[in-house]
């Protein structure tokens, strides 16, 4: 006779044959499934026992969902009634059925009532409060048989969030208290107002402040405390299962729950258990085993090496992304802030900077920065931090990063040189106004430039050169004040120290704001003192399109002439200015300046004057200085020359030199001999003597004084007139 196909399997699961699943999954009379999986599990062999669970992988149907019920009912009363210890696979197929029930649809559809799912949940809670009574290692395998079977995303609606009672929710760090006065019990409150023998008149009189409003709504008491999973005794008597348990957790809201279980009531228990498996909670994905793993470590950081090159790695995973582990990473540090952990901590230097520089403006920064401060400031130099984090970091708006900036940008100024774009931010930044002297030392004594960064002029328009002067007059022009002021002062150490080119104050001086071009001016007359521009350039300026510039010109040539530093060819390009108001300012300026001069320099400046106006003065300075004194008309020649010649082109200045000679020659026969002398002098040069104009005053000379000789024969003509021809003498 023929064996059933069910005999088969259950022969094959007595022999512990693996067969009998592939045989058992073949079954579809739902009638005989649900049987056949009673009886294959009754066999007790552990290939029966994996061929149930197998089969019942998918429970909601007619047939597996019977004998679901049947085995799941069979498997609470042997564990929980018997006093055999039970066999693994039962513990394994248990918590498997738990799992399923903890994980089933809320819904009820044929086979499955939805009232029956409830019913067996509830069971199967009261069958784990059972175990954890009465056969606590039963209940921490079965318990450690269900957390272990749970995923990252496995849902978990009934049993699992009872047992571990991780639907309460966690105490707050900072409970609202139910004040004391509302209690009848509660002392009367001290009285906490002011000491009435210490006030004045004016305050004693001083009306009360109004009462708090009445229907204020009162403090909510504080919530109850989180108990912890069901039976708290068994799962932290033994901290090795406990700490095991947590390391094969990876179900988030189970993890998080094991881990406050064991901070909060395993407490000093946890420092028996070895620090390598909290080495390998470190590893953990959830954050609340992170910092259990981490608080164990840093409690043994005294006693015992730490592995610190493990907590490096924590800590790259609690700095990565945008929203960092904060508490996680300012344990690490706390717990790497050792003497012995400077390798550790000089590999987290990138970590450390990345993350400051991401986020500069949160609280969490300070630790970090205090610690890069203290223990890695040596090593934070090019290229791991150059001048565009240093000055980031300047500009931070926590003080300790800004500190750290600060440091920065010292060590960067003796490193590496900065370019313009770096130098106009250091302008522009804060720094300028929280560490002035830093800014000067970096533009002025940086070692990585050890002549400081001088504007200077470029050569060819593609020479590479770091702060151009044209470049100095924009920064100049757009920065704020305080970057304003240390640009000025660094440009005027630069004069005081050997110079600038003077072609950078003239470059200043053309900028668009009066800032700027003040420096400029101030650079200018440092070059002026020093020689390297010359004084005689300064009427220059005189034609300049800013009035202030202008009036530093006038002010400027009238200090130097005062005090006899202004050489004559300056002032004659002022008389050269083509403005109207620039020339007159030349002559008033020339007035003073003859006005200083003895005859002799009279006459020789205004000899070498190319302005007519400037002989005719000379000469009227020399008339009233040596009137009197035996005026030598000898000495006036080159004047007149210049009067007569190439600049005296308007008649009016012909007439005023004509009429001086004709009172000249008048006067007396000494000052007539002299005329004629003046006259043949001009003769013998290129001057255009008006020749009739002339022959009459000498013919007025010889007809007043007789006895003096004149270069031509006098005659008679009608009317009585003199008249005279040339002659060679």
């Amino acid at each position: 006779m023929t064996a059933s196909p069910a005999d088969d399997v259950l022969a094959r699961a007595r022999k512990d044959d693996p067969a009998c699943a592939t045989l058992l999954a073949a079954c579809e009379d739902p009638e005989t499934l649900g049987e056949l999986l009673v009886a294959v599990h009754a066999t007790g062999t552990p290939a029966a026992a994996r061929a149930v669970a197998e089969a019942l992988r998918r429970p909601f149907r007619r047939g597996a969902w019977q004998g679901f019920k049947r085995l799941f009912k069979l498997l609470e009363a042997r564990l929980v009634e018997d006093d055999a210890p039970p066999a693994d696979h039962d513990l394994d197929l248990f918590a498997a059925l738990v799992l399923t029930l903890d994980a089933a649809p809320r819904w009820g559809t044929y086979p499955v009532g939805r009232k029956t799912v409830a019913y067996l949940q509830r069971r199967a809670y009261r069958a784990l409060k059972a175990l954890g009574r009465s056969r606590p290692a039963c209940f921490r395998s079965v318990v450690e048989r269900l957390l272990r079977a749970l995923g990252p995303a496995t849902p978990s609606a009934f049993v699992l969030p009872r047992v571990l009672r991780a639907t309460e929710p966690p105490p707050r760090a900072a409970a609202r208290l139910v004040p004391l006065a509302e209690s009848s019990l509660a002392p009367p409150p001290a009285f906490d107002g002011p000491d009435l023998l210490a006030l004045d008149d004016e305050a004693l009189v001083r009306p009360a402040p109004p009462p708090a409003a009445a229907d204020a709504p009162p403090l909510s008491p504080p919530p109850p405390p989180w108990k912890g999973p069901i039976f708290v005794e068994r799962w932290v008597e033994d901290p090795a299962w406990l700490v095991d348990l947590l390391l094969r957790v990876t179900h988030p809201p189970v993890a998080d729950a094991l881990a406050r279980l064991g901070e909060e009531r395993a407490g000093h228990d946890l420092l028996a258990v070895d620090l390598d498996r909290f080495y390998d909670l470190l590893r953990h994905p959830a954050p609340a085993a992170w910092r259990l793993g981490l608080s164990q470590v840093a409690q043994r950081a005294r006693r015992e090496r730490l592995r610190a090159g493990e907590l490096a790695v924590l800590f790259e995973r609690a700095a990565a992304g945008d929203a960092p582990d904060w508490p996680i990473v300012a344990d690490v540090l706390a717990v790497l802030d050792q003497a012995d952990a400077e390798a550790e901590l000089a590999s987290l230097l990138p970590a450390l900077r990345d993350l400051v520089l991401r986020h500069p403006a949160h609280p969490g920064v300070d630790p970090i920065v205090d610690l890069l401060r203290r223990r890695l400031l040596a090593r934070l130099v090019p290229p791991h931090v150059g001048w565009d984090a240093a000055l980031a970091l300047s500009a931070a708006p926590r003080p300790a990063a800004r500190a750290l900036g600060r440091d920065l940008v010292a060590t960067c100024a003796d490193l590496a040189p900065a370019t313009a774009a770096q130098l106009d931010a250091l302008l522009a930044g804060p720094l300028p106004q929280d560490a002035p002297d830093l800014v000067q030392r970096a533009l002025v004594r940086p070692a990585a430039r050890p002549g400081g960064y001088r504007p200077a002029v470029a050569e060819r328009p593609a020479a590479p050169e770091p702060w151009l002067a044209s470049h100095a007059a924009a920064a100049l022009d757009r920065l704020p004040e305080p970057g304003f002021q240390a640009l000025r002062r660094a440009l005027l150490t630069f004069e005081e120290q050997g110079g600038l080119d003077p072609r950078v104050a003239l470059t200043l001086v053309g900028a668009a704001t009066p800032r700027a071009r003040a420096v400029g001016l101030e650079l200018l007359g440092g070059a002026v003192a020093r020689g390297a521009y010359p004084a005689v350039e300064l009427p220059r300026l005189l034609s300049a399109a800013h009035e202030d510039v202008v009036v530093w010109a006038r002010e400027r040539l009238e200090a130097d002439a005062a005090a006899g530093r202004l050489p004559n060819e300056a002032l004659y390009r002022v008389l050269d200015a083509p403005a109207a108001d620039a020339q007159a300012f030349g002559r008033a300026l020339v007035r003073a300046h003859l006005e200083r001069f003895e005859a002799a320099e009279l006459i020789v400046f205004c000899a070498e004057s190319p302005d007519a106006a400037t002989s005719d003065l000379g000469i009227g300075l020399y008339e009233e200085r040596l009137r009197g004194q035996g005026l030598d008309l000898r000495a006036l020649v080159p004047m007149f020359r210049i009067l007569l010649y190439r600049p005296a082109t308007a008649r009016a200045e012909k007439e005023r030199l004509y009429g001086l000679l004709r009172r000249w020659a008048l006067e007396a026969p000494e000052h007539a001999r002299l005329v004629v002398d003046v006259v043949g002098e001009l003769r013998r040069t290129e001057s255009k003597l008006d020749r009739s104009r002339v022959v009459r005053l000498l013919a007025l000379v010889a007809d007043r004084f007789p006895a003096v000789e004149v270069p031509f024969r006098v005659t008679t003509v009608f009317h009585g007139r003199r008249a005279g021809a040339w002659t060679s003498r």
